[in-house]
């Protein structure tokens, strides 16, 4: 049970580090030039023209002791105050030394290095939290470490709707971890590890070989990274310890690794002592340029991984197809002992599936491991939060309803409710099938309160475009809003009917929303339950406070035919809160999530 112990540490640990909220302060960057702060310490974020920097923001929470948030708006935010190897935040990279939410609108708001230096630099025992943005053009090459972010031994970094891209370095391109990383829908994309006198490594992400870094990644994109020798999308060091391997663990879910390319290991490339858990992950044309095999997953020694529900397909090297190299499920000899005693304590797999039956025999049917086609071409999410993407299946594609029936994610990387079909389908995309007389409501489409804006008060009006059933079908609305865009916490949940009259459901807390947050409620995830529950903990971490109290009204009683309305009152002052919809018809069927959308109330 070590491997859990590492992530009980790993999670409370992280959440020690996030969780000071009761003197936070929110800080709004108005200006895009790179500034210092003529007093940090103060409370006040001010350079010398009584403009607040993102720099100056930086070195404010830096001087603070509380959990500071820092608001950036729909602009790029360049560095241009040149200093390599400075720690002290006056100069180069944004070195992050206290705790701090850095919070954008989108993918307009972006935090560039312009290969200045890397873009933000997590120091021993600082906690980074990015939300909404993008982070793009670090750099410290010829011979330094994590091009967009590193991430130092006793950091923490979560990440939750970022983009990560066209960063470079020697050693994680995108990122260099040696702390506590855990993201949700991040996307690491474009980035480089590599020097033409010096190949590297990691050119997504790279996880240092120590016993103390982890890595915890959902409903993500690693995709179109590049390395000179291993692992162009994630290089997992390890802790070079065969019989121990109680260091870099690595757990990605609902996770898309593709169109990477390295000497070694394109996709993802595990040393020594790693510890990899992969469910319903899809590992996806990545290319090894030299004849080594194991374009999608290569391991060396790698003595306690183990797979469930995930596709490994269409990679390969110079010579033709090569999915996987050195790549054995938890029960062969002589990897079984190691496995049982240092990883496998009960936790679920098999049901992967490769397209030339080299990588898995945990005992998936010959009839899965097929040369055909798998996939149509790439999909990226329609959202204007930074986001991920996958692979979609195809319609006669045979990883569709052939996942584990009793141990799954309850949604794939889009949100959308699995399983779609007869069961969950293998891979990061659930298939959704045509059936007539059961076709679900069309997603709703939020309209008010526009995202990132203020509301007037506290007591706010939602507005939104109505769905449509197929079928015929009268539609109501289920309406969740939280203090979480993983809606994990404490959140206020209405059932809207389709005449804009509402009833408080719940707002759930703690560990049940926690396990709903993450998928693994209500069906037989048994043996899913800790690593999740620390998993959602550890994701929850985002600074949340109770949720506001009350609310509930019926709408318009004449709505406008395209829209309709719900109003909720007494949310709380000062605070940023995220809403979604989901519609279902009067046969149960439901809608995929909508686009999430947040605001924040007046002070």
């Amino acid at each position: 049970m070590r491997s859990i112990l590492s992530w009980f540490v790993f999670c409370t640990f992280a959440l020690s580090l996030l969780g000071n909220t009761a003197d936070a302060l929110t800080l709004s960057v108005n200006t895009t030039t790179d500034t210092l702060d003529i007093n940090p310490g103060d409370g006040l974020c001010q350079d010398v023209t009584s403009s607040c920097s993102l720099r100056a923001a930086v070195m404010e929470t830096n001087a603070l002791p509380s959990a500071d948030i820092i608001q950036l708006q729909e602009f790029s935010y360049p560095l241009t105050l040149a200093g390599k190897d400075d720690d002290s935040g006056e100069l180069g990279d944004l070195d992050i030394a206290g705790t701090v939410i850095i919070r954008g609108l989108g993918q307009s708001s972006q935090v560039s290095a312009g290969s200045l230096d890397r873009v933000f630099d997590v120091l021993p025992a600082a906690a980074l939290a990015l939300e909404n943005l993008v982070v793009r053009n670090g750099s410290v090459l010829p011979d330094g470490f994590g091009g967009g972010i590193y991430v130092h031994a006793g950091g923490a970094l979560s990440l939750d709707h970022v983009t990560i891209r066209d960063c470079e370095a020697l050693y994680g391109g995108g990122i260099y971890n040696r702390g506590w990383l855990t993201g949700d829908r991040v996307s690491l994309t474009g980035n480089t590890a590599n020097l033409l006198s010096a190949p590297g490594s990691g050119g997504g992400l790279y996880a240092d070989d120590t016993v103390d870094n982890a890595i915890l990644l959902t409903r993500s994109l690693i995709a179109g990274n590049s390395a000179g020798a291993d692992g162009g999308g994630i290089y997992n060091g390890g802790n070079n310890d065969y019989y121990a391997p109680l260091g870099g663990s690595l757990y990605l879910e609902n996770v898309t690794i593709s169109d990477n390319s390295a000497n070694r290991g394109a996709g993802l490339f595990l040393k020594t002592g790693s510890r990899i858990y992969l469910v319903n992950c899809t590992v996806i044309r990545n290319s090894n340029t030299a004849m080594s095999n194991g374009a999608g997953l290569t391991a060396i020694d790698a003595a306690a991984f183990d797979f469930l529900n995930t596709l490994v397909a269409e990679n390969d090297n110079s010579l033709g197809l090569s999915n996987c190299s050195q790549i054995y499920d938890s029960s062969l000899i002589p990897y079984n002992s190691i496995n049982a005693t240092y990883f496998n304590q009960g936790f679920p797999y098999g049901y992967n599936l490769s397209d030339d039956g080299g990588c898995f025999s945990d005992g998936a049917p010959a009839s899965l491991l097929v040369d055909d086609a798998l996939v149509s071409d790439v999909l990226i999410a329609p959202s204007n939060l930074a986001g991920a993407g996958t692979y979609p299946l195809l319609e006669d594609s045979p990883a569709i309803d052939s996942a584990d029936p009793d141990n799954f994610p309850e949604e794939d990387v889009f949100g959308t409710i699995r399983p779609r079909g007869d069961a969950p389908d293998i891979g990061a995309f659930e298939f959704i099938p045509t059936v007539p007389g059961e076709d679900p409501p069309t997603t709703p489409v939020p309209v008010a309160p526009t995202n990132g804006s203020t509301t007037s008060s506290t007591n706010v009006t939602f507005t939104w475009e109505i769905s449509t059933d197929p079928d015929g079908g009268e539609v109501s609305y289920l309406l969740e809003i939280s203090q979480s865009s993983r809606f994990l916490g404490e959140v206020l949940s209405y059932q809207i009917d389709s005449q804009g009259n509402g009833t408080l459901l719940s707002a759930l807390g703690g560990a049940a929303l926690l396990l709903l947050g993450l998928g693994w409620a209500g069906r037989s995830h048994r043996r899913l339950f800790v690593i999740t529950l620390l998993s959602g903990l550890l994701a929850s971490g985002l600074f949340l406070t109770s949720c506001g109290g009350g609310g509930g009204g019926g709408g318009s009683s004449e709505p406008a035919p395209e829209t309709l309305s719900f109003s909720v009152f007494n949310l709380e002052t000062d605070t940023t809160y995220f809403w979604r919809l989901t519609a279902k018809d009067d046969d149960n069927d439901t809608s995929n999530p909508s686009q999430v959308r947040y605001f924040t109330t007046p002070d």
